[in-house]
């Protein structure tokens, strides 16, 4: 990757990130980027890793009134049929945890059995036994089954609750999938 296009690119993934920091961030980068190398000529399989600019998996929906987006990734949970999800901050142009008020909660309009989940889902960080506000910021991710339905719940705005579709995936393995129509096939 060009230099130029390598600084524009630390610069999106970390704001903080300026001329008289940059050498640090490159290295980190670089450092990164050997890691996962190795990683994948090992067979190694990282999952849950946040999108980088320009990630052809990422879907977003606006949460209406207020500056988030949920984004959705492949996140190496493709192979499991699910998407990693966060939080994103749009005026700040940076991920963030769950914010004070909100939760995030399978939504009734899902198909009984397919995603039997009791109360709001927990984060991959919570679930991992650390308590709400001690990983850092941005880092928080679920991971959700494809094709179902979440709703996001905000204490600041009671009744309103929004419900959105997780994508489904056209899986190659499975070949043509025919579709039903209605009434009888000609």
């Amino acid at each position: 990757m060009p230099k130029e296009d390598r600084h524009k690119m630390i610069k999106f993934c970390h704001p903080e990130a300026n001329d008289g920091n940059m050498q640090q961030f490159i290295e980190r980068y670089d450092k990164n980027n050997e890691q996962q190398r190795l990683m994948r000529e090992s067979g190694v399989r990282a999952i849950g890793m946040k999108p980088l600019p320009g990630d052809s998996s990422l879907f977003t929906v606006r949460i209406p009134n207020s500056c988030y987006l949920i984004r959705m990734w492949d996140g190496g949970m493709d192979r499991f049929a699910q998407y990693c999800l966060d939080l994103y901050d749009s005026h700040r142009q940076v991920p963030v945890n769950l914010p004070k008020g909100y939760s995030l909660w399978p939504a009734a309009a899902n198909i009984p059995g397919a995603f039997n989940v009791a109360g709001p889902l927990a984060s991959w960080e919570t679930d991992m036994g650390f308590a709400p506000g001690s990983f850092p910021e941005g880092e928080e991710k679920w991971s959700v089954p494809e094709g179902v339905y979440i709703t996001v719940k905000r204490a600041d705005r009671p009744g309103e609750d929004f419900t959105f579709a997780v994508p489904r995936r056209q899986h190659a393995d499975l070949g043509a999938i025919a579709q039903p129509v209605r009434g009888y096939a000609p």
